[in-house]
C-alpha cells in the first residue's frame, strides 16, 4: 500500500507542470509582498496544485546565478503564466509583454479597482476583490479560467495581433486589383477603430454622467475628406459616433459622443490642432449639446 501510494506520488510529481507567477514583490515586510503572498499561498498555489501545476513567482527562486535571466526563462518555458496587473508595476508589464511576445498561454488577474491600460483591457483578465470572500470566489474562477485558457488554441494578444494584422496588410498590398485592395484595407482601418472604442465603452457606459455631443463646423467642405477627419477624431474621442451633416451643409459634422468627456474645452484644442495640422483644416465655429444618461 505504501509502496502504491509512492508511485502515485512520483507519477505526479513527475507530470507536475510549471506555472511561474508574474507579480508584483515589495521588500520583504511591505503590505505589497504581505497582499502578494496571500494570493499566492491562499488562492493560486491551491488551484494550481489540484491541476498538477506547480506555482513559482520570481521572488521564490532558490537557484544561484542571474535572477533576471531565471525570470525570463521560466516565462519562456513555462506551460502557464499567471500574472497580477494591481498596481501595474512596470516590471511586471514588461514580463507580461515578453510572454505576449511568444505567443503563450498566459490568465491575468487584477484587484477590482485596477484601472487597465487601453492596449490590455481586452486580455483575459479576472477581476478579485481583495478579502475574504473574494479569494473564495477568485479559486473558483482561477480553476475555471486556467482549463480554458489551456484549451485555448488560438493566440490572441496585443503584439500578435499588430503582427498578425502586418502580415494580412502585406498580403492585401500584394493584390493586383487596386479598388478590391483599397476596400479591404478601408475595412481593415474602420474594425481596428471599432476594437479600439469597445474598451472605452465597456468600462463608462455604466457610469450615469452628463454626456455632451459636439457639432464641428468647418472653413470649407469636408466632403472629400470625411474618412480622414472621422479616423482622427476617434483617435481623440474614442468614445463617440461621427455622422456627416446633411447635404447641403458640407462643412459641418456631429459627434456623438457615447460616454462623459473630461475638459470639453481641452478636448476642442486637441481636434482643432490635429485636424489642422494634418489634414490642413480649420474649424471655425463649434457648439456643444448637454444631455443625461438616465
Amino acid at each position: 500500500m505504501i509502496v502504491k501510494a509512492l508511485k502515485e506520488e512520483i507519477k505526479k510529481v513527475q507530470e507536475t507542470e510549471t506555472c511561474f507567477i508574474i507579480t508584483p514583490i515589495g521588500d520583504d515586510t511591505s503590505i505589497i509582498r504581505r497582499k502578494t503572498d496571500g494570493l499566492i499561498n491562499n488562492v493560486i498555489r491551491p488551484v494550481c496544485e489540484k491541476l498538477n501545476f506547480k506555482a513559482i513567482p520570481a521572488h521564490e527562486i532558490d537557484k544561484s546565478g542571474s535572477i533576471t535571466n531565471q525570470v525570463i526563462k521560466l516565462i519562456l518555458d513555462s506551460k502557464l503564466v499567471i500574472a497580477n496587473l494591481t498596481g501595474l508595476n512596470p516590471n511586471v508589464m514588461y514580463e507580461l509583454a515578453i510572454r505576449h511576445a511568444v505567443g503563450l498561454p498566459i490568465l491575468c488577474l487584477a484587484e477590482k479597482s485596477t484601472e487597465l491600460p487601453f492596449d490590455i483591457t481586452t486580455e483575459r483578465t479576472i477581476f478579485y476583490c481583495d478579502d475574504m470572500f473574494g479569494a473564495i470566489e477568485l479559486k473558483s474562477e482561477l480553476e475555471k479560467k486556467i482549463k480554458a485558457t489551456l484549451n485555448d488554441t488560438e493566440i490572441d494578444n496585443p503584439i500578435y495581433r499588430v503582427a498578425k494584422e502586418k502580415s494580412i496588410i502585406k498580403n492585401i498590398e500584394r493584390l493586383e486589383d487596386k479598388e478590391e485592395k483599397n476596400s479591404l484595407l478601408y475595412i481593415i482601418n474602420k474594425l481596428d477603430n471599432i476594437e479600439k472604442r469597445i474598451p472605452v465603452l465597456k468600462t463608462d457606459l455604466s457610469i450615469p454622467k452628463r454626456i455632451v455631443d459636439i457639432k464641428l463646423i468647418f472653413d470649407k467642405s469636408i466632403k472629400s475628406q470625411y474618412e480622414d477627419i472621422e479616423t482622427k477624431i476617434y483617435e481623440i474621442i474614442p468614445t463617440c459616433l461621427v455622422a456627416r451633416q446633411t447635404i447641403d451643409k458640407e462643412n459641418e459634422i456631429f459627434i456623438y459622443n457615447l460616454a462623459p468627456l473630461d475638459d470639453i474645452e481641452n478636448v476642442i484644442s486637441n481636434l482643432k490642432n490635429r485636424l489642422e495640422y494634418t489634414l490642413n483644416l480649420t474649424i471655425i465655429e463649434y457648439e456643444i449639446f448637454r444631455m443625461h444618461l438616465q
